[in-house]
Order: structure tokens, then C-alpha cells, then sequence
């Protein structure tokens, strides 16, 4: 019998992507439920491939944090806290199932998990969840794959709570994750609480909670920790899009053919700031380069739509310099549309706020690996002197010189990194000492480290936090070491230590 074509749909990702790019006429045109296959495979047919490998390391390191919350310990913990955040009573005990991405597998362990909330007041996680998509239950179609789902005793007694969660291996900066990074994990989250809900077969008495968590790193290491949140706005946030999509695909005829030649005919909303998470950037990106149209070039470099009627002007170089009449363009964007056209660097006008090149300062450039969030390859730092020279911190202030670089054979070692604050620790003590030395009026002056970006800075933070939770923790196992010198019975150490 031949196998029934399955309706591609997406999973958690598909409908956030739904939720970030639907004011795309070209995006909504494209939706698998139109094409049939998914826009990872449209663009391949189209050539323009979107899809990137991230590095073996990032993408070891997910595996691994996904593997965590599947282990009893954990998953123990992360079942108690996450019913504790969200009021519900401390369970008697915490049972850890395997859905193993099963619809039938799914039904039955609910339907044990609710017999032991009611008979025993215990708590199931069940791992590799997974779901029919909201409205899609008798079809053929793509299925919710959360990363696990706990199952509750009501504080009532009758009935259980059902709530969903799932495991992001977010990166922290400046020891906090990215709202908007948060957000997404959690559409993905409402989107699993959302289906449950419509599922016919989730038992009798079983609610979904209102609730939902996220599991994510609780430092720049893999140690997981719960974030709750109401999913009420999420879910519909969720319920919205996926009318809009079902509402889109009936008023759009099915395309039969694999001639794709249709979706050079929608238009794209195109932002370089946020599409490039849609697997068609590569394929709007590239209409747009090829266009004959000068002003599609603003649309490229994402010069905002109320300013492109002016700076299309730029391009014409009407006056020899290409710059219109002052007051008409910014300064930025009109430096950003002439670097673009000649391949030099322009001066923007604008002043920075922080005393780069005066005397005391300490310069800081560094090479970020990508492969985690606080992984350096390299850095290199100078001391500015009082009279525009430099020092590299370890000559006398007579003796000017340039950079000095630091290169790293492990850029995600621990050793690694205090290694870049020892480096950069001489520079702050050099720096110190030269304030003390040169100070007017007996007033020292601050010592500014001034780096290139944003980024930068952010790293350079969340090293030292990193490090500096590190030895507060070895600091305090110190000061409160155990009677049995660490040891619990069985032999096992003691997990504070260390960590």
C-alpha cells in the first residue's frame, strides 16, 4: 500500500518563524500548506540554500544539554521546581517516562502519568513528547515535538495539570539570556500546550496549565534551570497565526507543479536585520542584487523605507560627491550608502562618548569564538600614555610600543580565560599606577577600557562573571568544608564542590 504524503506544517520553529516574518506577502505565500514541502526544501529547488551547519562544538554542546534534562537527577529537579514556580504541591515522588516520539507510546504513559497524580500524588516528566498540530488531529501532517511535558496532581485532588516545557541551550550574556531569544522559546512552548489542548485523546480529567517552562543553562556551563511563564498571550499569539495560515492556504490554490517559478511573483518585505532566519533570505537577497533598480540596493543594506526617497539620491552623484542637500539624509545612513558604493570607509560625524585615545585609557580588541558564548580565540591591548604614545604594559612609559597579543590554544578552557584577565589585570594595575602618578589637585582620574562594539563588551562581562561565580563558589566549599571531608556514603563526592 503506498504511503499517504504527510502535510509538511513545521514543528515549535515553524510557527515562531510564522509569528516573526508574517507581514511577508512572500513568506505567507510560500507556506508548506500551499507548496507542500517546506521552505528549506523550496529554497533548494530554487537554489539559493539557506541552511547553515553551526559549529560541531555549539551543536555538541546542545546535544548534550537536551541529554541532561533527560537524566533522572535532573529531570527530578526540573519536574519539582517547575510545579513549585507555578503553585502547585510538592509532589511525594517525581517518575521519569519515554515518549519516544510516539503518538500511541504518548497516550498511554498520560494515562498512566494521571492514575499516579491521582493515586499517589506523584509527578511524570516524559521525555520526547510529542503531539498531532493544533486543528490537524485526523490529517496526515507534520507533529509538535516538545522536549518533554510534566504531568501534575491538582492541589484539589481531582484531575492532573499538564504542562509543557522545553530545553534551549541559550547562551547567557552579562549573566542574563536575550528577551527576545526568550520569547521565542516559549511560542515554541505554547505551541506544545496548544496542541495537547485540541488533542482528542489526552485523558479525561487532564488539563493543560496555563503555564509553561524553559529549561535553560544557569551559567555560561550546562547546569539547567527552570524560567515558568504564563502562556495565556502566547497561545494566542499562536492561535492567531495558525488561523492566518489556514485562512492563506484556502484562499491560495495548491501548487501541483515543481515549477517554482510563481514566487518570484510575491512580493518580499525584506529586512537584513530579521530575515535571515527565513531559509528564502538567500533567494530575496539575490533578486535583489541582481535588480536593475538602484534604489533596491538601499533595500539590500537596510536603509529604513522613510528615509530611501532621499538617500536614492546618493546614488545618482548629481553633485560630484553624491551628497544631497545636509538635513536630508543622515549623516550615518549616508556614510553607510557611500561606503557601500565605493568600498571605502566614510566618517559618520557622529562623536563616541567615551574617551578613547586620552591617557589612562586601556584598549581592548578581541577574536570571539563562535563555537560558545564565552570562547576567545585571541586578544590584543595597549596602555595609552599621556602624550598620544602607547605602551604594551610591560615596558617603561619612555619606551612606546604597539599592541600587545595574547593567543589562546583552547578558547572555551576554563585556564583560558583567567588567563585574559591576568593579562588584562596588568593593564588595569599599569593604568592604576599611572593615574597615582600623574593625578592634579590629588584627584585620580578613572580607568576606562575602551573596546570596539557592544559585543565585545558583553564578552569581556561575561568572562568575569563566569569566573568570578566560579571562585565564589570554591571560596565558600572552602570556608564550610563537610565533616566527612566531602564525602557522602557510598563514596560519592559532594556536587558543590568543584562547580
Amino acid at each position: 500500500m503506498p504511503e499517504v504524503a504527510r502535510t509538511p506544517l513545521g514543528g515549535g520553529s515553524g510557527a515562531v518563524a510564522a509569528s516573526a516574518h508574517a507581514a511577508c506577502p512572500r513568506f505567507r505565500g510560500t507556506d508548506p500548506m500551499v507548496t507542500h514541502v517546506t521552505r528549506r526544501q523550496l529554497a533548494k529547488e530554487l537554489g539559493h540554500d539557506n541552511q547553515s551547519t553551526i559549529p560541531v562544538p555549539r551543536w555538541v554542546r546542545a546535544r548534550k544539554f537536551e541529554q541532561l534534562i533527560q537524566d533522572q537527577r535532573f529531570a527530578s529537579q526540573i519536574a519539582t521546581r517547575a510545579v513549585g514556580d507555578l503553585g502547585l504541591d510538592r509532589p511525594e515522588s517525581v517518575m521519569l517516562r519515554d515518549a519516544h516520539e510516539d503518538l500511541a507510546t504518548m497516550a498511554r504513559e498520560l494515562d498512566s502519568a494521571q492514575d499516579r497524580a491521582t493515586k499517589n500524588r506523584a509527578v511524570t516528566l516524559i521525555k520526547r513528547a510529542v503531539v498531532p498540530s493544533p486543528g490537524f488531529t485526523n490529517h496526515n501532517a507534520t507533529a509538535v515535538l516538545p522536549d518533554f511535558v510534566v504531568v501534575a496532581p491538582k492541589n484539589t485532588g481531582d484531575g492532573s495539570w499538564l504542562i509543557t516545557g522545553d530545553a534551549k541551550d541559550y547562551a547567557r550574556v552579562r549573566s542574563s539570556i536575550d528577551g527576545a531569544r526568550m520569547l521565542k522559546g516559549f511560542l515554541q512552548v505554547a505551541l506544545g500546550a496548544e496542541a495537547f489542548d485540541r488533542w482528542p485523546q489526552k485523558p479525561k480529567g487532564m488539563d493543560v496549565h496555563d503555564g509553561g517552562v524553559l529549561v535553560v543553562p544557569r551559567n555560561a556551563f550546562l547546569q539547567p534551570v527552570t524560567q515558568t511563564e504564563s502562556l495565556t498571550d502566547h497561545r494566542a499569539e499562536v492561535r492567531m497565526r495558525l488561523a492566518q495560515r489556514v485562512a492563506d492556504a484556502a484562499a491560495t490554490p495548491p501548487i501541483e507543479s515543481a515549477d517554482y517559478g510563481y514566487v518570484t511573483h510575491l512580493r518580499a518585505v525584506f529586512d537584513p536585520a530579521t530575515c535571515v532566519s527565513c531559509d528564502l533570505f538567500k533567494f530575496c537577497r539575490g533578486q535583489l542584487r541582481a535588480s536593475r533598480d538602484h534604489t533596491d540596493l538601499l533595500v539590500e543594506i537596510g536603509i529604513p523605507e522613510p528615509v530611501r526617497a532621499a538617500a536614492a539620491r546618493l546614488l545618482g552623484g548629481t553633485d560630484g560627491t553624491g551628497m544631497p542637500p545636509r538635513g536630508d539624509v543622515p549623516p550615518g545612513v549616508a556614510a553607510l550608502v557611500r561606503a557601500t558604493t565605493s568600498g571605502l570607509a566614510q566618517r559618520t560625524g557622529q562623536r563616541r562618548v567615551d574617551p578613547i585615545g586620552r591617557a589612562g585609557t586601556v584598549e581592548v580588541v578581541v577574536a570571539h569564538a563562535d563555537s560558545a558564548a564565552v570562547g576567545i580565540y585571541g586578544v590584543a591591548a595597549r596602555l595609552v600614555l599621556d602624550d598620544g604614545a602607547t605602551s604594551d604594559g610591560a615596558v617603561s612609559d619612555d619606551e612606546a610600543t604597539f599592541w600587545r597579543q595574547l593567543i589562546f590554544d583552547e578558547p572555551q578552557s576554563d585556564e583560558s580565560r583567567r588567563q585574559l584577565m591576568r593579562f588584562l589585570g596588568g593593564y588595569l594595575k599599569r593604568a592604576l599606577r599611572w593615574q597615582a602618578q600623574h593625578a592634579t589637585d590629588g584627584r585620580k582620574g578613572a580607568v576606562h577600557v575602551i573596546v570596539p562594539d557592544q559585543p565585545t563588551a558583553d564578552l569581556l562581562a561575561t568572562i568575569a562573571d563566569v569566573l568570578a561565580g566560579r571562585e565564589l563558589s570554591r571560596l565558600r566549599c572552602a570556608r564550610h568544608p563537610e565533616p566527612d571531608g566531602g564525602r557522602r556514603r557510598g563514596g560519592r563526592r559532594s556536587p558543590g564542590r568543584g562547580t
